[in-house]
């Protein structure tokens, strides 16, 4: 299945499924929601909220799509085991992500300073420009390569993190490509709904709806993906 093909099959999964996406998703909406600062919760109350009801957005659906698990609140031994490989493989491919995000930011934060730049404003521009496109590519190589090792933390399987990169051969274009397909009409909708909603309560609680979604049905995508990576491995 190519990439196109994988999305349409996991909007009909949500569509089929509601009941189940709704659970897996009422507590990260909620907490995206209320994060906003017009209903003003701490920031350390709302990080920590988007923390836990991360985890068990991304966990549970994983597990949804993969070995049908639908009993989401039943927390045993078993699925606790699996919340622990996936926080564990999940803050290793974080540090993977952040290595690239952290260099254009340092390198912004150089240029933009007057005192610190060695560069004229021109030059400090383009080498910016350069440093956001190569590290760019760089994170999305990394979504590629390695965000497989995800839902196979989350469904209790054993993770050998690097070893991710050589067997994700000739699935990584398939979900960089899922990767942009989503986001980019996110990115659309969201400034239609900040530019054309003036109605600040609805403003906030469409863009919730929107994360979420955009967050699920990504999730949902990569946990089908990764079906079709376990059966080919199987298989072969």
């Amino acid at each position: 299945m190519n990439s196109i093909q994988i999305i349409k099959s996991q909007l009909k999964h949500v569509i089929n499924n509601p009941k189940d996406y709704g659970l897996i998703s009422a507590p990260y909406f909620l907490v995206a929601a209320f994060s906003d600062p017009f209903f003003g919760l701490p920031i350390w109350l709302t990080i920590i909220l988007y923390i836990f009801t991360t985890w068990f957005l991304v966990v549970s659906t994983h597990r949804l799509v993969i070995i049908n698990d639908r009993d989401f609140f039943n927390f045993n031994k078993e699925k606790i085991s699996s919340y622990l490989k996936y926080i564990y493989s999940g803050f290793i491919f974080s540090i993977f992500i952040f290595i690239p995000i952290f260099f254009i930011v340092v390198f912004d934060g150089i240029i933009s300073n007057p005192y610190v730049s060695p560069f004229s404003s021109e030059i400090g521009v383009t080498l910016f420009v350069l440093t956001f496109f190569v590290g760019s590519i760089l994170a999305l190589y990394i979504i590629g390569a390695y965000s497989l090792n995800l839902p196979k933390a989350a469904i209790g399987e054993s993770v050998k993190f690097l070893k991710m990169r050589k067997e994700s051969k000739g699935f990584r274009i398939n979900i960089i490509l899922q990767f942009i397909i989503i986001i980019f009409p996110l990115w659309i909708l969201e400034y239609v709904n900040i530019e054309f909603n003036s109605n600040l309560f609805f403003q906030i609680f469409i863009s919730a709806l929107l994360i979420t979604l955009n967050y699920g049905l990504t999730i949902s995508c990569i946990s089908k993906t990764y079906v079709i990576f376990s059966k080919k491995n199987k298989e072969e």
